[in-house]
């Protein structure tokens, strides 16, 4: 029987700041973890200096965020490890910044949905898949031998990229998603877009409104302790009424890093994320874009989105909850789309993570495609009636 893991998750390190699972401390020893995984794998130097390897790091707007990635980067340095702040964006855009350049990992710092007291580390590797669970039991391994080290053993310990942070990853994501549409295609649309005052505050809007579309902005203001309170994916009621005010043509919500998105159509009424995983599979299906015409969902999602793909001559091939499964199914089967009702979506053929607002373009490209409103589209999904229910078990 495998050993329960002592830090990691269903997606990477997470808890309350200040606790157990998310301290400076930790932080630290992770990084230097990090750092000697990465100096037994490759065993030669990149640079001059005899560092092994080059590390991206990235967060959300958590005022814990900062303090944390400095500890977590003073870890890596003190183990010959080039670190380089990429800044406050959402996790897609570290996790391209990273496939796309000749880094070994990029680290996240975010708690994805959590409120602000919470804090967390995503990890993807050089090609921006996350870890599989053997090496977050090595990584677990080298944190617990590095029991005795603490941040303060290394207080003159620099990197000479972290102090300053680099706007180029943000702007290469921005000008990507941005040549998703046409400039202008959604001219005289108006759109509700609820950032959660999260990473997206600083890339989404930017890139809806080269659409052409009015953007009413709703959390948009981070402040270091306001994200995802009241606002985004997990409260998206806000967002729904305000579509309704202003006559809007769709409802945009994500979490606090960008990787989940939840929709809310024209009349206000918010879709399930099924109904969103399968317009998305249909419309691509009918273009000839949904390889092998399979989508790759998990357990959780309605039975009724396999009738809909099956009507539509399509196939889903489920795998277990997380995201993580969804993309090494997809990877290993060469299957184009796959996401969780809960609003991670993801589209082989442009990364390997969840990415909320490349999935919006995704859905306002089939409604104009189609030329049919979002209430519409919906109901390529008919939900079958279904309860979730969670079961206490000794082990």
């Amino acid at each position: 029987m495998r050993t329960q893991k002592r830090y990691f998750g269903t997606d990477g390190i997470r808890g309350r700041v200040g606790g157990d699972q998310m301290n400076k401390d930790l932080m630290f020893r992770l990084g230097y973890a990090l750092g000697t995984y990465l100096r037994e794998r490759k065993n030669e130097p990149v640079d001059a200096s005899g560092n092994t390897g080059k590390v991206l790091i990235g967060r959300d707007t958590r005022a814990s965020g900062e303090i944390l990635a400095t500890a977590l980067a003073k870890g890596m340095v003190h183990s010959r490890i080039v670190v380089e702040s990429l800044g406050v964006l959402p996790s897609p855009a570290l996790c391209a910044s990273t496939r796309e350049t000749d880094a070994d990992l990029g680290l996240m710092l975010t708690a994805s949905h959590n409120p602000a007291a919470d804090n967390g580390v995503k990890i993807f590797n050089s090609e921006g898949y996350k870890f599989h669970e053997e090496e977050e039991r090595i990584i677990e391994e080298l944190i617990d031998r590095s029991a005795q080290m603490q941040p303060a053993d290394t207080e003159n310990v620099r990197s000479q990229d972290f102090s300053t942070e680099c706007s180029w990853a943000k702007s290469r994501y921005i000008d990507s998603l941005r040549e998703m549409l046409p400039e202008g295609c959604a001219q005289g649309w108006n759109m509700v877009l609820d950032n959660a005052h999260g990473a997206t505050a600083f890339t989404s809007p930017e890139v809806l409104t080269s659409l052409g579309a009015e953007v009413t902005l709703l959390a948009t203001e981070p402040n270091g302790t306001n994200i995802n309170d009241g606002v985004g994916s997990e409260y998206p009621e806000r967002m729904a009424d305000m579509v309704k005010t202003t006559g809007a043509h769709l409802g945009i919500a994500y979490d606090g890093d960008g990787d989940r998105l939840v929709l809310c159509d024209e009349t206000g009424s918010i879709l399930d994320g099924d109904e969103v995983l399968g317009l998305l599979a249909v419309n691509a299906l009918q273009n000839g874009n949904l390889a092998h015409g399979t989508m790759v969902a998990t357990v959780m999602s309605n039975l009724g989105l396999d009738e809909a793909l099956n009507q539509a001559g399509g196939r889903i091939e489920r795998v277990a909850v997380g995201d993580r499964n969804v993309v090494t199914c997809m990877t290993a089967n060469g299957y184009q789309l796959g996401g969780e009702s809960s609003g991670h979506i993801v589209f082989a053929d442009h990364g390997t993570s969840g990415d909320g607002l490349l999935a919006a373009l995704k859905v306002i490209e089939a409604m104009i495609e189609q030329g049919r409103p979002l209430s519409e589209l919906r109901r390529t999904v008919t939900l079958f009636p279904q309860i979730k229910c969670n079961l206490s078990v000794r082990e």
